[in-house]
């Protein structure tokens, strides 16, 4: 919920930027998860796309209002 509430606070360019930056980290995971470079990789993939799906939430709500 923490989260949600600090989206909610950002502007739509802002909240465009961080879903940019999470479906770059996204990437970045997916690449560790499959060489296996990283074993965290699995966890944090699913908060980012966690995130990403908040954040793509956020600005279709923003959007219908307008």
């Amino acid at each position: 919920m923490k989260a949600y509430k600090t989206l909610q606070a950002l502007s739509p360019t802002e909240l465009k930027a961080r879903l940019l930056e999470s479906r770059k980290e996204m990437l970045k995971l997916r690449t560790q998860a499959i060489t296996g470079t990283s074993g965290k990789s699995i966890g944090q993939l699913q908060k980012a796309k966690k995130n990403a799906a908040r954040i793509l939430s956020l600005l279709s709500k923003s959007e219908a209002l307008a």
